[in-house]
């Protein structure tokens, strides 16, 4: 599990960890711009300076909800190194630390999603593992006494 993912929650408490990667996210944007909340444009109308911008209010927030959409871009972490490659290209030099810093955020986000899933897979293990478990030692127990019986 280590391997698969790396940066690692406790189980009961991966909302508290995605609403702080929220939070840091917002305090990144917030570093570079005065609001996050402004109406964002149609693409053809953008400035470099907002481009950032309205792509961490449509994909990078959305994308740090407790509950993904399944069909974000963000999700695939190839499809994601492209996207931020293409955003580190179109945004000035100075905002270049904030992608990075965004990149990290959602690369995290991703491995909270991976060991979630994880974790709901070695938890459901336990409803087939614990059943056969006991009724194996209850077998031994019969076996153990049929051959001194017999």
């Amino acid at each position: 599990m280590k391997t698969a993912a790396p940066q690692q929650a406790i189980f009961e408490q991966l909302e508290v960890a995605i609403t702080s990667l929220k939070k840091a996210a917002d305090e990144q944007m917030l570093s570079a711009y005065d609001t996050l909340f402004v109406d964002v444009q149609d693409d053809e109308g953008e400035l470099s300076d907002d481009f950032l911008r309205a792509f961490y209010l449509r994909h990078v927030r959305t994308f740090l909800q407790v509950e993904v959409d399944p069909t974000s871009s963000l999700l695939n972490a190839t499809q994601a190194e492209g996207i931020f490659a293409t955003i580190r290209e179109g945004i000035p030099n100075k905002m270049l630390p904030i992608a990075v810093a965004l990149e990290s955020i959602c690369n995290e986000r991703r491995q909270l999603i991976s060991q979630n899933k994880l974790q709901w897979i070695l938890h459901g293990w336990t409803l087939i593992h614990i059943p056969l478990s006991m009724s194996l030692l209850i077998l031994t127990f019969v076996h153990v006494i049929m051959s001194l019986y017999f």
